[in-house]
């Protein structure tokens, strides 16, 4: 008697539920099933392709290869299967090398993710001097942020790591429902990227030296749902933060999460009383170190609140 074979098409969606959730930090992880799946039968070396071509890893930083590398994601068939795509950058100069590949993706049907990383290893072996320099000649220049607006519509899922917010606002992301924002170099200013009020999002995220520029807590998308910032200042004021905070402006808020480092948790009570007054959950957590703030995954934060 002949055993009955499973359908290839059943057996990847199987391995896509088994697997690691398909985040950067455990693309190696994610994406090793699928090579092991290549090496069973030729017939499914081409499924296997298939799915590890749902995310795909571009790393521009030290400019060796990138011509070779945007040559094969423009390709019509390469880039049709692409969910998402995490971009590795180095300096500003290097837009040269991924401006056309990030405009070829336009025509990508279902690009639906999207990570734009700055390379960690090369802004450290850079001086706090020259990276203060970098990031003030990033906002003064004419287009700090490659051409996304191609892809913009169709983008669900945006992470960036190590920006600046300018040139990121939601405006340019219509379907837009996850954003993550991870700098923990240089201060953000959260209001800059939040005032858009038919905004779609639900899943906002933020790691970074947060600063306001008034002492009024940032309007927040109507539809949010789910909220995080973990700062990673030295020093954080909670009462500058929360004093003209009122959560019950955002109706559909469910979960707040909120990581510091506090020089005072005098208005973290009144913060808790306007969560339980709204029904939304608060997961408060005071760290006398940066440590565990700046071990936080985003990514991980999202898929467990979005499940």
């Amino acid at each position: 008697m002949t055993g009955q074979r499973l359908p290839l098409e059943l057996v990847a969606r199987i391995l896509r539920l088994a697997a690691p959730p398909r985040t950067l930090s455990s693309l190696g992880e994610h994406t090793r099933p699928f090579k092991r799946l290549s090496l069973v039968h030729r017939s499914w070396t081409r499924l296997a392709q298939r799915e590890l071509r749902r995310h795909v890893c571009l790393d521009f930083a030290e400019g060796g290869g990138t011509c070779s590398a945007s040559e094969v994601i423009r390709s019509a068939d390469f880039r049709a299967g692409i969910e998402r795509l995490d971009i590795s950058t180095g300096l500003y100069e290097d837009m040269r090398f991924y401006t056309s590949t990030i405009l070829a993706l336009g025509s990508s049907p279902i690009l639906v993710e999207l990570g734009f990383w700055r390379s960690r290893e090369k802004l450290q072996r850079n001086t706090c001097r020259e990276l203060g320099w970098y990031f003030e000649r990033t906002r003064s220049a004419p287009s700090p942020v490659p051409p996304f607006h191609s892809v913009g519509p169709s983008l669900r899922y945006l992470c960036i790591d190590h920006h600046t917010l300018e040139g990121w606002e939601l405006e340019h992301f219509p379907a837009l429902q996850v954003l993550l924002f991870t700098n923990t170099r240089t201060g953000l200013r959260v209001e800059s990227i939040l005032d858009t009020p038919s905004s779609d999002l639900r899943i906002l995220g933020f790691k970074a030296p947060t600063y306001l520029r008034s002492n009024h807590f940032p309007r927040l998308p109507p539809k949010l749902t789910h909220l995080a910032i973990i700062d990673t200042s030295i020093r954080f004021s909670a009462e500058f933060y929360f004093q003209q905070a009122d959560l019950r402006e955002c109706s559909n808020l469910r979960t707040f999460t909120l990581g510091i480092c506090p020089s005072s948790d005098l208005q973290l009570p009144r913060l808790h009383e306007q969560c339980i007054a709204t029904d939304v959950t608060a997961d408060t957590s005071i760290c006398g170190d940066l440590g565990p703030l700046e071990a936080f995954d985003l990514e991980e934060w999202a898929l467990r609140v979005g499940a």
